[in-house]
Formats: structure tokens, C-alpha cells, sequence
């Protein structure tokens, strides 16, 4: 009697192995393992991403020597494209979605399908697949080489969450949120016009690697600056905070940015470079503009400024935090006074 249930039950585990081993034949032969392709091997070699959403102009990303332009006109924000590129090299199959959800899949896909592809510097394809959407629980998002072809749940290590969310953003969501960034090698001057506090406005010019000078801007201030060692060696601190700016946000197609430029900054800034280049940039208050018993005309009444919009000379328009900006706020008498 115990023989006959040991054999019974051995009987029964073999037929579970049989049947199992079948399932997995079956699911095995259904799916086209050339399918697979969604990473690139060594991603250097990409030279050109498009991404093409359903309802959006088409996004067209080509590399430069140090960086990348959105097409062939604006920057690409650099964490942008290196999440990107991580993406193409580190992704991976978290699972195959079961027969019964694949039709209910490509519909979705169909109709919300991001179409992604990548190039190298021949222009031969390297990747081509199209991102779905997330899954249920978020935890991974659909891939397609095609509309028609199996679908596969994607997902990067370390990362929690879908994927989609790298693809499916806006031209601005692309763009670099520089203000500006420059090498201070390039400088050959600065000027910073306060236009509420004239007597706080100054220039400072360099004349070659050593020689530099702080002047006031104004007729109202008519006395010579004396150039102590100490007024030399802020200023070349000064020159050297203008490496970079980066903004909260971009800020071109705000639908106030017309209304707002007719207020008067409460300064102006001209950076003027070597080869006959120059960034100019207007900076508002935010709070200026949101209160109108508000009117910041000194640096001392930053206290409560928070935020400004910038407006440059290229008609790019940036909202940038304080904080960023301090060490850009300087006065005339920071220069010429003895502390």
C-alpha cells in the first residue's frame, strides 16, 4: 500500500515536469527572439536620436563634439540625454507579457505608440523599436520593434518605475536650462546696469591676463575709481562666478512674457566676449510683478525676492531662483569699499 502511493506520486510529479516542460516549449516557439533588439552595445556611436510621438512635432537629436542640439537649433539639457543613453545600454527584458494581454497591448500601442530610433554617424539604423505604455503597477512599460511584433515589459536596473516618461516629453522638456555658460577666458568685460539704482552700476574690463578694471557706468558718479589690489581681486572673482546659470525653467512661450518685458528690469547685464560676441540678459523680479506695491530697486531689498525672470538677447526667457544668482549680485561699492 505505501509502495503503490510513493509510486502514485512520483507518477503525478512527472506528469507536472511533462506538462510544464510543454508550456514552456510552446511559449518559447511563439515568440521571435529577433524581437529582442533594444539596446546598443556601445553607445558612443549614436550620432542621431529621433523620437516620434502621436500629435507632436517630431524630435530630431544630433550630436556635437561636447554636446547635443535639439533639432540643429537649441541645446540639449545634458542629464537629459545621458539618462537617454543609459536607457539605450542598460535596459532590459524584466518579462514577457502572457498571450492573453498581447492583442489588448498592441491596440494601446497603436494608438499612444512613441516610434524611437537611433543612428550612427553613417547614418545606419542601430535601434528601432516603439515604447508603449506603462504597465498596470508602473513597474515597467511595453516595447515593440513593430506594432505587430511581441510585445516585452522593459525596465532599467535600479530604477523604479515605467520608461515612457523618457521619451514622451515636450520640445522645452529637452532644451538645456542654461542661462548662460561661459569660459571666463572669454571675457573681455561685463557691464551690470542697475536701472532703479544708478549709482550702483559699474563695468569691469579686462585688458589681457592680469590687467583689470572696475568703472563706474553713470555721470551721476563722476569721481575716478581707484583700482586697489582689493577692487582687482574681486572683480576677478566677479568674472569668474559668470561660469554658468541654470534656470528653474524655460520660460519662451509663457503666454505674460510680452507683458512682462514692458517693466523695467531691475538690472541689466552685458557680457561681452572674444570674437565680437555678447549675452545680454534683463532681470525681473517675480514678486515685482505679482504685487504691484512691490518695487525692488537695490540689492537690499532682495530680502524677499525669491525668483526672476530672465530675458537675453537671443529672446530666450528663463525663471531662475535667487539663490543661484548671488554670486552675480554685486553693487559698485562692493568693488570700492574696504570691508
Amino acid at each position: 500500500m505505501r509502495l503503490t502511493r510513493y509510486l502514485l506520486f512520483i507518477l503525478i510529479f512527472l506528469i507536472a515536469v511533462i506538462w510544464t516542460l510543454q508550456r514552456q516549449e510552446e511559449t518559447s516557439s511563439s515568440i521571435d527572439m529577433a524581437d529582442r533588439k533594444f539596446t546598443v552595445e556601445d553607445v558612443r556611436h549614436i550620432e542621431i536620436i529621433t523620437i516620434d510621438q502621436k500629435g507632436y512635432p517630431l524630435i530630431h537629436l544630433s550630436k556635437q563634439k561636447d554636446h547635443w542640439l535639439l533639432n540643429s537649433r537649441d541645446k540639449v539639457d545634458k542629464i537629459v540625454i545621458n539618462n537617454l543613453l543609459t536607457l539605450f545600454e542598460k535596459i532590459h527584458i524584466s518579462y514577457i507579457p502572457s498571450k492573453a494581454a498581447v492583442s489588448n497591448i498592441r491596440r494601446d500601442t497603436k494608438k499612444l505608440g512613441i516610434q524611437v530610433k537611433a543612428y550612427d554617424k553613417s547614418g545606419q539604423e542601430l535601434l528601432s523599436y516603439i515604447v508603449g505604455g506603462n504597465t498596470n503597477d508602473e513597474g515597467g512599460t511595453y516595447f515593440m520593434v513593430n506594432e505587430e511584433a511581441q510585445p516585452y515589459v522593459m525596465a532599467l536596473p535600479m530604477i523604479e518605475g515605467g520608461l515612457r516618461g523618457y521619451f514622451s516629453m515636450t520640445m522645452t522638456d529637452f532644451m538645456d536650462k542654461a542661462v548662460f555658460d561661459i569660459d571666463p577666458d572669454n571675457i573681455v568685460s561685463i557691464t551690470v546696469d542697475f536701472r532703479k539704482d544708478l549709482k550702483s552700476s559699474f563695468r569691469i574690463t579686462k585688458n589681457g591676463s592680469s590687467d583689470i578694471r572696475v568703472t563706474p557706468i553713470h555721470s551721476i558718479l563722476d569721481r575716478n575709481i581707484e583700482n586697489t589690489p582689493a577692487t582687482r581681486n574681486r572683480a576677478k572673482a566677479y568674472v569668474n562666478a559668470f561660469r554658468t546659470l541654470y534656470a528653474e525653467s524655460i520660460e519662451t512661450e509663457n503666454a505674460l512674457k510680452d507683458s512682462i518685458l514692458q517693466f523695467v528690469p531691475f538690472m541689466h547685464i552685458t557680457v561681452d566676449l572674444r570674437e565680437d560676441r555678447s549675452l545680454e540678459m534683463d532681470f525681473y523680479p517675480l514678486l515685482d510683478l505679482l504685487d504691484p506695491e512691490v518695487n525692488t530697486k537695490t540689492l537690499a531689498d532682495l530680502e524677499k525676492i525669491e525668483r526672476f525672470y530672465v530675458h537675453t538677447n537671443s529672446n530666450d526667457f528663463f525663471l531662475v531662483q535667487l539663490r543661484l544668482m548671488t554670486p552675480l549680485l554685486r553693487n559698485l561699492q562692493f568693488f570700492i569699499y574696504n570691508e
